[in-house]
Formats: structure tokens, sequence, C-alpha cells
């Protein structure tokens, strides 16, 4: 009989879970009832250990008795004899007993003697400490045992104790009792592991605490505290806890001991289990062959045809699901009934929302839905297949899409429609693209209807044509107007005529290209630009500008080649003209500044004569009226002079020759002298001035001292000219330092009439005053100003004003000028001496002045006790000074400062009496002519004279040199004048002059140095006389007739003399001039009109027998 599969399976099945049945019954019993024995094991074992416990105990009770009995133990309990102790209770006996502790009390209670066994002897170090531990844990009625023994367990913390005492008697048992012996036994780990093995099973102990019980433990005293006598669990896999309550000696606490037993008859069980589990198996394997094995060839079968299936479904859902294509098949009335997951990436869509939710056309955006609907059923019901039928949808979020489909019918056997299978295409992005193409096309013809007209209408020629075909891409109108027809045959443009004859035949030669000069500039990369000429059908000739450049793409390659032409006919001809305007401007400044220095010149030579012979006049004895009229010619002839050196350095501005010089000059000497220039034109007037130079400026400085030297003489002589009473002080200050470079800021400050906002801009113009009213008031060109700003701008500083209308202006210019280097910063230093030791009193005819020392003293570090402007103030001012102060040879000494008008003799006198001998010193700043020596200051009771302009240096070397030397040695000349007048006895002295006014004036100058004078009036009369005769020194004018003075000094060093002291004298003043006679051999340069003193010092700088 054939046994169908699906019976077959129904018997396997069916015996298999009657066998499991039976196997389940059958190892529930076993399991039962080897449990009943394992549990009555466990409760046999918890007896033994119980029993196990009571045996020590009992143990422990015996030697407690047999000492507590032993006659020696009770005699030692009364008279504590030392040898029972030696004999019979040594060191070693609790360990010898078994015990940890064996404990002796007298009758008080009181321990005797106590024995610990190694054990324990590290925490019990006393007998009190293992007593206190007992106390802790019993009644002090078990400790003094009067009635007999008492045993058991003892608990104290974690600890536990076979405990056993027992009072002390005699062998007969009669009384009174001696005392009392405890003997302890402490039942931890190891005698617990003791007595496990004498069980056969593991021992633990726990006090009854529910809250500090482990898991095993509380379960087992919620049993024990129920009421059970004992409780068994299982503990793990190999082994089973059981369970008991026992008490302790105090009765407080409740103790639970835990026996572990091996769970060998569960391992039997187990064995047991396995052999029926394999004998199952292999009658379960029998009736599996017997009933499958003819069922595998049909299920293998069936396996393989579904594993096929299985590929071909698996294939097509990745084909599917890998397609970004939407694949969808629908019923025939259009409801989903699959779609492929691309759906979700499309449509926002999961399928479940889809598939027997949804229709076809319910994707389709709502307006037109319905249309689309009817269109779609149509075709449905012509069973048609449809292809590429673009329609949009609508995405989950509510966005458009477009998709095109493709469908075919599903029919069934007889031809029914069952629904339709196919797939949707995405193309919204295609329908953007195609939207922004024809956008991009819209707005491209725009942009190309824009170039063209931009091309068109510009007045720039575009020509562009394609490489290397050459063929032409652009030309707008103006290409082709400046490229026509006629053009003249000429090298330079004729490439550009074929080019443009070719394009208007639609045919271009490549060869035209390559040979134009403008594509030799394309072909190396590089801009090109060339001027060509050419001529329009009109005949006019137009000089065009061309500039050809490469177009490249990204790569750098060659695409085409631009060409652009300007007409530049008009700008050449404007250049043209500009550059002969320019010749002509040039040549007229050229005339302008030729005629200013001759003007100079002419004008310098006879006011040589003017200035000279007012100066060896004023010398002469002369009326009061005389020296006005003197003054009135002097003046006049300085403010000429200025004009002229004014008019001279705008012409070296304009024409660009103004030249700084970079030399090295003294900054304190250069303020001195520019104060010291205009101290004429101050006269008559109740101005006070003065210089104050800050202590971090440095004293040698490198740059134009000349140029700087005349911005102060301009701002201070504009200061005078606007003030009439009041101060002008000159400050200077250290703007700033880098390296050796440091820059330098100066103020001008002066009390006078103040000048208009509105027009302090307009002062630094050229000819430019205030208004028209100052210029008639106060005179001038208007020239200063401007030059000191073209003089500040050159040097890199800048320069302004601060004014106030009625209170003054103060003129601030900053210059960069160069250090020496060295540390500068020593001017003001003093010694410490100096700084301890002296007190000093300042008189000054002004606040002004007095400020200014007052300055200079606080930078040194020197303390000015008092300062005043008169002589009661300050006699009252030293006596008080030298009645409380400590003024003596050992203390402290002072010094007058008198500035301004000397005070005579006998008030020194006085001043100098109210300090002790050597406790007084007195410097004198003045120019009184009166007191103008080192012997007339000495005379009127001075230390030391110091000019009333003085430099840091003068008065700080016045001031240590009176302090540290002594009164009558330490006189000190700081004066900087110049003493005996220098006399040039013996000296021969050639003059070359042609100008007779100057001749007289250097004749007057000369004698009266003693020096022996010989004068010629033109370089070839010197030269002549020069062959015959020897002289010292040779003054020689430059511009002379027949022969001039830089010729005739060529010919000297190179024929005559190449060491003969030659010394220029000349009205011209530019720098050029005199580097040309310093290059003809000259060896220092004077310009007119001559000073007095810088001749003197010029020949003494040459003349060796100058004395």
């Amino acid at each position: 009989m054939q046994i169908s599969r699906k019976t077959a399976l129904w018997i396997f099945f069916s015996v298999s879970i009657l066998i499991g049945a039976i196997f389940v019954i059958s190892m529930l019993t076993l399991q039962h009832g080897f449990s009943i024995l394992e549990e009555r094991m466990v409760r046999k074992n918890i007896s033994r250990a119980t029993e196990t416990f009571a045996e020590r105990i009992r143990q422990i009770e015996i030697q407690v008795t047999d000492w507590s009995v032993w006659d020696d133990t009770y005699n030692f309990m009364k008279d504590h004899n030392q040898a029972f102790i030696s004999s019979a209770f040594n060191d070693t006996m609790p360990d010898s007993l078994r015990l940890d502790a064996m404990l002796f009390l007298d009758s008080a209670g009181a321990p005797l003697i106590c024995r610990i066994s190694k054990d324990y002897q590290e925490r019990f170090k006393t007998s009190e400490d293992f007593l206190k531990f007992l106390q802790q844990g019993l009644s002090d009625g078990y400790l003094l045992n009067r009635t007999g023994k008492k045993s058991g367990l003892m608990v104290e913390g974690e600890n536990f104790v076979f405990l056993s005492s027992q009072p002390v008697l005699h062998s007969d048992n009669s009384g009174p009792p001696g005392g009392t012996i405890v003997f302890a036994k402490f039942l931890d780990a190891k005698e617990l592991r003791f007595l496990g093995d004498l069980v056969k099973a593991g021992l633990m102990l726990r006090r009854n605490d529910s809250l500090q019980m482990s898991h095993g433990f509380l379960e087992a005293h919620k049993a024990l505290t129920g009421g059970a006598e004992d409780f068994v669990l299982p503990f793990d896999s190999t082994q089973v806890a059981g369970y008991c309550l026992l008490k302790d000696l105090a009765m407080k606490n409740d103790l639970i001991l835990k026996v572990l037993v091996p769970r060998e008859i569960t391992r039997f069980g187990d064995q047991l289990r396995y052999v029926f589990i394999f004998s199952l198996l292999a009658v379960g394997a029998l009736f599996g062959y017997m009933v499958y094995i003819p069922l595998e060839k049909e299920i293998r079968g069936r396996a393989l045809a579904e594993k096929k299936l299985q590929e071909l479904n698996n294939r097509f859902e990745q084909v599917v699901e890998c397609s970004c294509e939407i694949i969808w098949e629908v019923d025939q009335n259009g409801l989903y009934t699959y779609i492929s997951a691309s759906v979700k990436d499309s449509l926002g869509y999961d399928r479940e929302e889809l598939v027997g939710k949804k229709h076809f056309y319910d994707l389709h955006p709502e307006e037109g839905r319905e249309d689309f609907k009817k269109s779609v059923l149509e075709l449905f019901a012509q069973k048609a297949i449809f292809r590429n039928l673009e329609n949009k949808a609508e995405t989950r979020e509510g966005k458009l899409v477009w998709l095109i489909t493709n469908g075919l019918p599903v029919l069934d056997e007889a031809g029914n429609l069952q629904g339709y299978r196919g797939s949707d295409f995405d193309i919204t992005q295609r329908k953007k693209a195609e939207d922004e193409l024809e956008q991009n096309r819209a707005v491209l013809s725009r942009q190309n209807a824009l170039f063209s007209a931009l091309i068109n209408n510009i007045p720039v020629g575009v020509f562009m044509v394609e490489m290397p075909s050459g063929k032409p891409l652009v030309a707008n109108e103006m290409a082709l107007q400046l490229l026509g027809k006629g053009l003249q045959a000429s090298p330079t443009n004729q490439a550009m005529a074929e080019i443009y004859r070719l394009y208007r035949n639609g045919k271009l030669d490549s060869s035209a290209v390559e040979s134009m000069p403008i594509m030799f500039g394309i072909r190396s990369e590089s801009t090109s630009v060339e001027d060509m000429m050419v001529e329009l059908p009109d005949g006019k000739k137009r000089l065009l500008e061309v500039f050809g450049s490469p177009v490249l793409d990204k790569e750098g390659k060659i695409l085409a080649s631009l060409a652009s032409f300007i007409d530049i006919t008009e700008r050449k001809q404007a250049e043209a003209m500009l550059i002969q305007a320019k010749d002509a401007a040039e040549a007229a400044t050229r005339a302008k500044s030729y005629f200013l220095a001759n003007m100079s010149h002419e004008i310098r030579t006879p006011m040589n004569a003017i200035l000279g012979f007012s100066a060896l006049l004023e010398r002469t004895s002369l009326t009061e009226k005389q020296r006005d009229y003197l003054k009135t010619v002097q003046s006049s002839g300085n403010l000429l002079l200025e004009i002229i050196n004014n008019i001279l350095d705008v012409s070296k501005f304009d024409s660009g020759h103004f030249v700084l010089e970079n030399i090295e000059f003294d900054l304190d000497q250069l303020c001195v002298d520019a104060l010291q220039i205009c101290m004429p034109r101050l006269a008559n007037r109740r101005i006070e001035t003065s210089i104050r130079i800050d202590h971090d400026v440095p004293e040698s400085l490198v740059g134009d001292p000349t140029r700087l030297q005349q911005v102060l003489v301009n701002l201070i002589g504009n200061a005078g000219k606007f003030t009439r009473e009041g101060s002008i002080v000159l400050k200077v200050f250290r703007h700033a330092a880098t390296g050796e470079d440091v820059v330098l800021r100066f103020h001008v400050c002066d009390t006078g009439i103040g000048i208009p906002a509105d027009k302090v801009e307009a002062i630094f113009q050229p000819f430019t005053q205030v208004d028209e009213s100052t210029t008639r008031k106060f005179g001038g060109t208007g020239l200063g100003l401007s030059i000191c700003k073209s003089i500040v701008k050159a040097c890199g500083g800048d320069i302004f004003v601060e004014s106030e209308i009625g209170k003054g202006s103060e003129f601030v210019f900053t210059l960069k000028l160069r250090s020496r280097g060295e540390n500068q910063n020593d001017i003001t230093e003093v010694p410490a001496s100096v700084r301890e030791k002296f007190r000093f009193f300042v008189l000054a005819d002004g606040q002004t002045n007095g400020e200014t020392i007052h300055h200079y003293l606080k930078s040194a570090g020197l303390e000015m006790i008092g300062f005043c402007q008169e002589q009661p103030v300050m006699m009252k001012l030293l006596q008080d000074a030298a009645t409380t102060g400590n003024f003596s040879s050992d203390g402290h000494s002072a010094v007058l400062i008198v500035a301004g008008n000397a005070l005579p003799a006998e008030e020194i006198a006085k001043m100098r009496q109210h300090f002790p001998d050597g406790c007084f010193r007195a410097i004198l700043l003045s120019s009184d002519a009166k007191i103008d020596t080192l012997d007339s200051a000495r005379e009127s009771g001075y230390n030391t004279l110091v000019p009333e302009f003085f430099t840091r240096r003068q008065l700080f070397t016045a001031i240590t040199g009176v302090c540290l030397q002594e009164p009558t040695r330490g006189d000190v000349d700081a004066s900087g004048r110049g003493g005996e007048p220098v006399y040039f006895s013996g000296c021969r002295i050639l003059v070359v002059e042609d100008d007779m006014g100057s001749r007289r004036l250097l004749k007057e100058i000369l004698e009266k140095t003693g020096a022996a004078c010989e004068f010629v009036q033109n370089g070839q009369e010197a030269i002549d006389i020069l062959r015959g005769q020897s002289f010292d020194i040779c003054l020689m004018d430059v511009q002379m007739p027949v022969m001039d003075g830089l010729a005739a000094t060529r010919i000297i060093r190179s024929e005559i003399s190449g060491v003969l002291p030659i010394i220029a004298l000349s009205a011209a003043v530019m720098k050029e001039d005199r580097e040309k006679g310093m290059a003809a051999g000259m060896n220092d340069y004077l310009s007119k009109p001559l000073d007095a003193q810088a001749l003197h010092s010029c020949l003494k700088k040459f003349c060796p027998k100058a004395a």
C-alpha cells in the first residue's frame, strides 16, 4: 500500500509526540524521586553537621572540666603561683589543645592569665583585649560562673566562637569556687572547613539577620522563622544546600547553618536521562528512515522546483529594485496590486500605502484628474498598449513630477482583461532642463542682441577670428569703418585689408592670418600692441592703436584671436601738443631760474657792501639818531635778503632742484643760533624767549641743519612778527624712535594775535596771508610758511598749527632724523653728589625763563627750593632757607641761578653772607654787555657765566663744575663767548674780487686782523700774480670778467699749487653752485653778503698763522 506524503507526515508526527510525552513523564517521575532522595541526604547531613558542632563543644567542655577540678589549678587561683604558669600553662598550650584562647578569671572576674593561639595573637595582645571581646558578646553572669559549666556558640559581630566556661573547684568538687576558666575556639573559615571535612559537606554560618543575607540564606530565613526545622534549596548545578536554625549562648541571635552537599543522585539521574534520550533518538531515527525515505525523491524534486522559482522571483525583484523606473501592476479598475519600492524615491509613498488602497489616477494632480482617468480607462477598454505616455503625478509631499508611462494589458486564457502591467519613469529633471534651455535660449537671444548693440556702438573696432582656421567670428561696424576698402597697401595694414576683403567674399586664407603682425603676439600667448595708419574711403588718414590677445580655454589652448582698434589720431595730436607745451614750460622754468639766480647774484653783490659796511659802521662812534638810521638800513637790507632767499627757495621747489644734505649737527646749538638770528627783530618788545628741549632728545643728529634752521627761523620770525608782548618758546620732544632713526616734534608757541580757524590751511599756500589787512599792517611776501611746509614734507615730516584768536598760536612740525647711535641721553646727567648735596634757587626776570630752568633742573633730578622774579623776595627766600635748612660743609649747599639782568656784586655778597663759607654758589645766565667775560662775572660775585641762550650741555657743565670744585678754584667759563679776537699777523691773503664795494669791505675786515692783503680783479690777474708770489690763502670770487673763479681755480690746481687754500666768495647760493666750486678744487664756499665772524672762522681753519 502506497502512503501519501500527508499521511506519512501525520503518522510520523503522532508517533514523535507519543514518544516525547512518554519521555517527559518518565523524566519528571525520575526527577521527583531523585529530588526526594537528595533532600533526605541533605537533611541527614544537616543532622550530622549539628552533631559535629555539639561534639566540638563537648570536647571543649571536657578540656575545661579537666582544668577546673585540678587541685593545682585551684591552688593557683588562690595563691597565683608562678611555678604553675611556667610548668603547666606555657604559651603553646592553646595550640596543643586545638584551642584559640584560654582565660583564667579570679573570683572577682578580673583576668589572671590568658593564653592566645598563634592565629589570634595579633588581634588579642593582652588578657584585657580578649576579656573585652567576650564581654561584648556575653552577659557578666556567664563570665562570673559560680553554678556549673556553660557551653555553646558565642556571636560577636561577624565572629563565631565555640565557648565553654566552668568554675574552678577542688578535685572532689568542693568549694567555694576559686574563679572561672573560659576556653574558646573561633569558628572561622579554617575551622568550618575542618568540620565540613568530617561530615563530607561544605559548611557556612550566618547570623539570622535578613538584611545581611544573600539570596539562599534569605529564603532559608523566611522558611525557618516560619516554623520549619530545616530547609533544603538547590545551590548550583553541582551542589544542593540545606539550612537549619541554631541559638547562641546569650540567646540574642539566631544562627543559620548552611550545609552544601554534592548532587550525586542528580548526576546519576542526568546520566540515566542521557541514556533514555539516546534510545529515543535511535527509535526516532529508525522510524524516520522507514517513513521519510520514500518521500525523499518527491520532496527533493519539489524543493528544486521551488528553488528555481525563487531564483527567478529574486532575480525579478532585484531587477525591479535596482531600476530607476517604477514597476507596477493594476487590476482592470486601475487599483494597484503591485508596485516596486522605487516609488518611495520618486513619489515618496511606501508600497503599503498604494497596493490595494489607491488607483493609478489617484496620483494625478486634482486639476485634470477626471480627464486623465477617462482617457486611460478608454485605453483599458480597448486593451491597448500605450507607450511614452507623458503625464503628471503628485508626490506624497504635494510636489508635482512628470512621468513617462508604458503599459501592457494582462489577459486570462479567455482573453478577458485582468489588469495592466507597466512602468513609470521620472522625467521631471528633463522637463526642467528643457524649460531652462528654452529660457536660456531666450536670455541668450536677448544677450546677443545687447552684445551686438554694445559692440556696434562702442567707439572701438572689434575683430575676432577662430584659431587656427582663421574663420571670422565677430566684426563690429567700427572695425569695418576703420578697415575699409580704401586701405593703402603697406606692410603694416595689408594683412588686415586682406582679411576684410576675404571676409566680405565669404572666404578666408589662413596664410593671411598667419602673416599679420598681431598674430605674432597671439602665437606667443601674450598681448601685443601696435600702431597702424589707415586711409578711410573719404581719403582721410587715421592712426589706429591695435590690441591683439588670445582667447584661451581652461587648459590654456588658444581658441580664437581678438583684435581691437582704437582711433588715437586726436590723442596723438594732443600728446604732441602737450609735449610742446611741456618743453615750453620747462624752458620758461629754466629761464625763470636762470633769471632769479642772476638777479640774486646781482642783488647780493651790492647787498654784501651795504650790510658789511653797516656792520663796520655800527662799531664806530655814532649819535643815537645815526645809530637809529643805521639800524633801519640793516633791517631793510636783511629783509630784502630774506625776500631774495625765499624767492630762490620757491624757485628751487618749482624746478625740482631742491636737495637735502645729510650731515652731522648739534641740535641744541642749532636751536640757539636760530633764536639768536631772530633776536634783532624782537628788539624793543616785551617778549620773553626760551628754548626747552626734552631730556631724551639726542644732542648730536644727522640731517640737513641748514634747512631745519631755516624752518625754525621762519617760524620764530613769524611768531615775533605777530607778537607784541608775552613769550615765544621753542620746544623739542622725542616723538618716536626706530633703531638709529628718531622722529622729533618741534613746537613754536607764541602769545600773539592768533589765526582764525578758517584761515589755518590757507596760510601754508604761497603768497598767502590771513587777510589783506594783515598784509598792509605786518608786511611780508607770504612765502615763509609755504617754504616751511615744503621743507618739512621733503624731510618726511608734517606741519600744522593750532591757534586761538587773541591768545596765540602753536606751530608744530615733525622731522625724521638719524641719531649718532651712541647713548646721548646723558646730557642732563649730573653726579649723584650734586643731586644729594646741592639745593637750587632761581631768580629770573620772566616766568617763561624760570619755567625753562625749572624744567631742566627737574629732568636732571635736581631739587629747586624756590623761584621768584624779584630780588627782595629771593633775598628773603635765601635767608629763610639758610635759617631752617641744613646748609653746612657736611650738609647742603645753595646754588643761585640768576637769569636775565645781573644783580650787583653787593647784592650777591649779601646773599652769600646768609650761608656758611663754601656753601653758596652763583651762576649768571645773561647777555648783559657789562658782564661779558668770565673775569667780569667773578668781579660781580658769580662763580661762572652762561649765555642767555644756552645749550643743555652748557648749563649742566656749568652746574657740575661749580658744584664739584672749590669756590675759589671751581669757576667754569661756560659762556661760550669768544674772548680775545682772532689775529692773522704775518698771513698773506690774495683777494680776487671784481666788485669795488666788496673789495673795500674785505679790506676793512681783513686789515683789522693784521693780515697782509693783495687785491686783483679777475681770475687771470690772480694766476699771473700767483706764478710769481706765494700766499697763505686765496679768497676767490666766482663770477668775474676776463676769467671766472672756477676756471682760475682749475688752472691753479693743475699748474701752480695743489695745496693753496682757495675759499670761494660768491653771491650764487644754489647748492649746485657750491658743488661746482668744490668740484673745481676750492676748499670752502662763503656766500654773500659776507658775515665777518663766518669769514674769521673760515680763515682760522685754513691759516696756520692765526693767533
